[in-house]
């Protein structure tokens, strides 16, 4: 059962132990008592007593633990809420009322990718104020294992978190075999008649200047796992195991994949067309499917009810594909910031599940609707992973993002008129995981509405509130390789830059995608966050942009700033100005190239001028001269 401070972090949803009530705990959260008690049967099932007594420190923690979830897998538990109520400060005791217990799915779980098929049962506090302490008791019972004869179970303790007393034993029979990692955590075990009895104890005082990256979270954390999987081949053969009955090809599916690659018999275009038939007609639902939250509908079922979560988009594609004699393998990582595995076996930290074919070396996402054929989101490259497979299952690794795939340019063309009006149009083109970060760009916009969204835009912009524009977009779940939005935009208040009085940047228009290259290697910006030591992900890729700006005849450019050159082991990064009479421009070019899926401490030193260099770059500021003030409102933007 992962814990409630490193569970919430990782996003583990998925084991069939589940501690419950253990869910991210802010600071200003003291845990007075953690007591976990469970006994483990040699096939899998499992009976837990989980007591917690929490004292809220502030309003935050007020408000985070007056309502306090509990979760566990409807498929193959049952959970009980013993016993809840609120202790005061002065010690009298108000109890929960049974209907201030709720049944539910995990707050946000519907908005991401994830192995979610948890349920919650949220506990609302009575009378709960400051100096309070909120205590259940509840009792989950594992009818059986998600898989048979194993099991699965951890805690993590967030530094920033004072912890009186915790507590938590698993007794297991004796000739059960179980894999057991420390780190931080007193651990102990011994024998009791047939049983062998493992006890862990924790606790310390909040540090509330902990390292909380979760780039290397469980470096940072004090934490145990214990599990019946030897390693994660054996982890991944079990759930390769599960999930093969899943993706049986049906008479439904095999006409399925004949229709829509009717006509073909390249392989590559083969699994293309299937991938996008899956990606843009199976809805992603994060609601409580198939076994557990680990295995998937069959595939027939998915297809049948044209929606599923990840693990279900990986069964039907899986069995599409097959139907054509194409293989595949489920693919279990992290998409979140995590790149830590646990050092044993366990689900923890596996959160989301996609598809490999080995024969084309392709990894394909089809949970989200706008992720081209062979493209990853940003988050997934570089991550460790686990390839599910009956015949060769194995600990391995995502490739980084090639040096080829990314790229990303920004057109702004802009005119300034003799009043003091700035029109113009920008476009955006994108390719690879940039055509995914478009692509949520423009739904955003649909979602929005083009001339809300438009002016919103251009205030983030800094052109002030008055400014507006539309777009030309084709629709976002268009898969094409290339995504491109355009727009036009007019903002009003550039009388003072026209008679010289104010200073501005070039205008950069109605960027989408932000300055080119930021993040690629780090923040231009840099970040107060981050330590001299911290990794951070990095990624190869192209960045470029093209900004020119037309004045009214009458009006005269000031000096032309000089163009930029950096280069480093990793970046390149280029600016050249040019004037052509009333139009002065500038071409940007980033490249970034890395082959780790990090940026080390040592590569982010070696590269901190640079990105500072290349960030004031975009703030060379320009003046105009000799133009009659309009006595417009003022806007500014870059």
């Amino acid at each position: 059962m992962l814990g409630k401070f490193l569970g919430a972090l990782l996003v583990f949803c998925a084991p069939a132990t589940a501690a419950a009530g253990k869910a991210h705990m802010p600071q200003g959260q003291h845990v007075r008592l953690m007591k976990v008690d469970t006994d483990l049967a040699a096939d899998g099932s499992a009976v837990a007593t989980i007591h917690m007594e929490t004292i809220a420190e502030n309003a935050a923690s007020v408000m985070a633990l007056g309502q306090t979830s509990v979760p566990y897998v409807t498929e193959n538990q049952t959970l009980e809420i013993v016993e809840a109520y609120t202790r005061k400060a002065d010690g009298s005791k108000v109890p929960v009322d049974v209907s201030a217990i709720y049944d539910q799915l995990p707050p946000g779980s519907a908005g991401a990718p994830m192995i979610t098929d948890l349920h919650v049962k949220t506990i609302i506090f009575p009378q709960f104020a400051v100096g309070d302490t909120a205590v259940y008791t509840a009792r989950l019972v594992t009818k059986h294992a998600i898989f048979p004869g194993q099991f699965w179970s951890g805690d993590g303790f967030m530094k920033p978190i004072a912890f009186d007393d915790v507590e938590e034993t698993l007794t297991a029979p004796r000739d059960l075999a179980l894999y057991v990692e420390n780190q931080d955590v007193a651990y102990d075990k011994s024998e009791k008649g047939d049983n062998t009895v493992y006890h862990w104890h924790y606790s310390a005082p909040a540090s509330p200047d902990a390292d909380l990256t979760t780039v290397h979270l469980l470096a940072h954390l004090p934490h145990y796992f214990v599990s019946t999987f030897p390693d994660y081949a054996a982890l991944g053969r079990a759930y390769a195991q599960a999930a093969a009955p899943q993706t049986a090809v049906t008479p439904s599916i095999k006409a399925l994949a004949d229709k829509v690659t009717k006509g073909s018999s390249d392989r590559l275009a083969i699994a293309r067309a299937l991938y996008e038939w899956v990606a843009g007609h199976i809805r992603y639902v994060a609601i409580e499917l198939g076994k557990g939250s680990l295995v998937p509908h069959a595939a027939d079922t998915v297809l049948s009810n044209g929606y599923g979560d990840c693990k279900d988009h990986v069964a039907l594609l899986a069995a599409l594909l097959h139907a054509k004699g194409v293989s595949s393998e489920a693919v279990l990582l992290n998409a979140l910031s995590s790149y830590d595995l646990a050092g044993t076996a366990t689900f923890a930290g596996l959160n989301h599940v996609i598809t490999y074919i080995p024969e084309l070396k392709v990894y394909l996402d089809s949970t989200d609707n706008i992720v081209p054929f062979g493209v990853l989101p940003f988050s997934e490259y570089g991550k460790p992973a686990v390839f599910a497979s009956e015949r060769a299952p194995r600990l391995g690794k995502i490739p980084v993002l090639p040096p080829e795939l990314a790229h990303m340019t920004t057109k702004t063309v802009a005119q300034l008129d003799k009043d003091g009006d700035l029109s113009g149009t920008t476009t955006t083109t994108a390719s690879g995981p940039f055509a995914i970060r478009l692509r949520m760009m423009a739904l955003a916009i649909q979602a929005a509405g083009p001339e809300k969204a438009a002016k919103r835009i251009l205030e983030l912009h800094g052109f002030g509130s008055d400014g507006t524009g539309s777009f030309n977009m084709t629709s976002p779940t268009d898969l094409a390789d290339t995504y491109a939005v355009a727009s036009d935009f007019k903002v009003v208040g550039w009388s003072r830059r026209l008679d010289g009085k104010q200073q501005y940047y070039l205008p950069g228009g109605m960027r989408l995608l932000g300055l080119s290259g930021d993040d690629l290697m780090g923040p231009f910006t840099g970040n107060s966050v981050l330590k001299a030591d911290d990794e951070i992900p990095c990624f190869s890729g192209e960045a470029s942009e093209d900004v020119s700006l037309e004045i009214p005849p009458d009006g005269k450019f000031g000096s032309i700033p000089s163009d930029v050159h950096v280069m480093t082991g990793n970046i390149r990064f280029d600016t050249h100005w040019s004037l052509d009479r009333q139009t002065l421009a500038v071409h940007r070019s980033f490249t970034s190239t890395i082959d780790q899926p990090l940026c080390t401490a040592a590569i982010r030193a070696a590269n901190a001028a640079a990105l500072k260099t290349i960030g004031e770059s975009y703030q060379t500021e320009l003046s105009l001269a000799s133009a009659k003030p309009a006595g417009q409102q003022e806007a500014g933007g870059n």
